[in-house]
């Protein structure tokens, strides 16, 4: 079933001859008799059907641009496996060449930690907007 227009079924009844208490009676009561007799008032106004701006935030469009979610950066090994591979030869070297000093030592330790005069990384400035999280990826590359 189409949707009736209350306003433009108010006005054809009014034009003909309908006064606004009848017309309140036919529309089954669905608007208000103040209502009506606005309506009424508007078309003699302007002797044309038109619908007053409605107050309030207007009403947006849901499209694709403006249901992108937020997702955070992921961190991507920078390291691949050849590099994995050399470092590991590097260290396996360096400890024979100097077997004499972690002669006791299983274990070796390397400090590659990094300071910067910034201060640390926030990670709440890592936010990507895009609608998936494959679209994400694309956009930190």
């Amino acid at each position: 079933m189409a949707k009736v227009c209350l306003h433009e079924l108010s006005i054809q009844n009014f034009k003909a001859g309908k006064s606004a208490s009848e017309i309140y009676e036919i529309i089954g009561r669905r608007s208000s008799l103040r209502t009506i007799r606005r309506w009424i008032k508007e078309f003699k106004d302007s002797d044309k059907l038109q619908n007053s701006k409605k107050p309030g935030r207007p009403r947006s469009a849901v499209t694709v641009s403006n249901k992108k979610k937020a997702y955070k950066k992921s961190k991507i090994p920078l390291l691949t496996e050849s590099h994995v591979e050399k470092r590991l030869n590097f260290a396996q070297y360096w400890r024979k060449a100097r077997s004499t000093e972690f002669k006791n030592l299983p274990i070796m330790f390397s400090d590659e930690k990094k300071f910067t005069v910034d201060g640390g990384l926030n990670k709440q400035n890592l936010t990507v907007y895009a609608i998936s999280r494959d679209e994400a990826e694309m956009e930190v590359l």
